[in-house]
């Protein structure tokens, strides 16, 4: 019996346990993931989040708002690339859109303070107010 033969089951093995370990973690951990870290959040009672993409991330606020930013440094208490959307909550229609090119958390005001913004009001039927900040 050759070497060859005896070796042959174990690669055929080898190869098919790295393929299924590959389709394994391609397929099924990043939603494993997702899950995981939305119980997490759920259960230590922080706002939901999105995972679809990284690089967008959707938080609730309170009452009826919605974040979007691009980035936030936890250390700095700073985000940056903010929208924040604030919504009736009877008929969910848009009341003001904030953007801001930075925020930051201010202890002092117990508040965010933006940077460089943008306020948009939405009233019915009419066309939006601007005004500008910086």
């Amino acid at each position: 019996m050759s070497l060859y033969r005896l070796a042959l089951p174990i690669l055929i093995g080898g190869t098919v346990l790295s393929g299924g370990l590959f389709a394994f973690d391609h397929y099924y951990v990043p939603g494993a993931n997702r899950k995981q870290e939305a119980l997490r959040a759920e259960i230590k009672g922080q706002p939901t989040q999105t995972y679809r993409k990284p690089e967008r991330k959707w938080i609730m606020g309170r009452g009826s708002r919605i974040y979007c930013y691009r980035y936030f440094d936890q250390p700095e208490s700073t985000m940056a690339g903010l929208d924040v959307f604030e919504l009736d909550p009877k008929s969910f229609a848009m009341v003001r859109q904030i953007e801001a090119e930075r925020a930051r958390w201010s202890a002092s005001l117990n508040a965010w303070v933006f940077e460089k913004r943008l306020v948009q009001r939405f009233r019915r039927r009419r066309a939006p107010v601007q005004r500008h900040f910086r």
